[in-house]
């Protein structure tokens, strides 16, 4: 699959020096990921194999005193996908800064559709170009370094 990055607050940098090296996992897991149905459901159920697979933690609890979870979790990165309502994007981040403020991870992870295969999944999707325009205008609030995955078409 074609993907697009951006690094908000140096997140590739940081990603990139983590050990075990998480930045290359990612990266291949994404790269090699080709969908056998373009809708939200099958790819997010195809991501979740894939990142289980690799032994990442699923579906935790994000911190101990919410009654939220997170996506994916392994050597304190955190990885949340969205492919579903625009509104949800902003939740997907909201839960990776609780999750730094809380010393549950050191960095964070979202993986969202390109606007070509956000089109193609249904109205008023999260899409990628939106998420990197919109986080440099919240950086004074969303302080932790994220690394934002386009998935193209």
């Amino acid at each position: 699959m074609k993907i697009e990055l951006f690094s908000h607050n140096l997140g590739k940098e940081v990603l990139e020096r983590q050990k075990p090296n998480i930045y290359e996992e990612v990266m291949e897991a994404v790269s090699n990921y080709s969908p056998s149905e373009y809708s939200s459901p099958v790819i997010k159920e195809d991501l979740r194999g894939i990142f289980k697979n690799k032994n990442w933690e699923w579906n935790g609890k994000l911190v101990k005193s919410l009654p939220l979870r997170f996506g994916f979790r392994k050597s304190r990165v955190q990885v949340e996908t969205q492919f579903g309502n625009v509104s949800r994007y902003y939740t997907d981040i909201i839960k990776l800064q609780i999750a730094k403020n809380e010393g549950e991870i050191s960095f964070g992870i979202l993986i969202l559709p390109t606007q070509d295969l956000a089109d193609k999944l249904g109205s008023n999707v999260a899409y990628f170009e939106r998420a990197k325009k919109e986080l440099p205008y919240i950086e004074d609030s969303i302080e932790l370094g994220i690394f934002l995955i386009g998935l193209k078409l």
